[in-house]
């Protein structure tokens, strides 16, 4: 594919979705469902919803990918900060599908704020 949008760190992602069918590849989702996720994300509202979170959060961040694709996340970090600022943003030096390259260390994140946000609001995060 042109300008660097495939390359091989794809490719457990992409084996992940398929089963093998004979000589041939299915997805495993079905169009229909396929439609849904793509129409739930095209629809959602992150700079309505994000401020919205009451508990602890993090967005996590890939910073591997297409150039084209970094100053869209850069802007979107950004949005983010001011949309909801008391949201942190946790940049991961991997390819965009963090927990396959990544699994220990967002967990370690998920129990991080997991961890703060059962202190409850208003409290320090136990690592500081």
């Amino acid at each position: 594919m042109p300008n660097g949008a495939w390359s091989d760190d794809l490719e457990p992602f992409v084996k992940a979705r398929v089963v093998p069918d004979g000589n041939a590849f299915v997805l495993t989702l079905t169009a229909g469902a396929r439609l849904e996720l793509l129409r739930g994300l095209y629809d959602s509202q992150p700079d309505v919803l994000w401020p919205r979170i009451e508990v602890a959060a993090v967005a996590l961040l890939a910073r591997g990918g297409p150039d084209r694709i970094a100053g869209w996340k850069e802007q979107g970090a950004a949005r983010l900060a001011v949309n909801a600022p008391k949201t942190e943003v946790h940049w991961f030096d991997t390819p965009h599908d963090i927990p396959l390259f990544a699994p220990a260390e967002v967990a370690a994140e998920i129990e991080r704020v997991s961890a703060t946000a059962a202190i409850g609001p208003g409290s320090e995060s136990p690592t500081g």
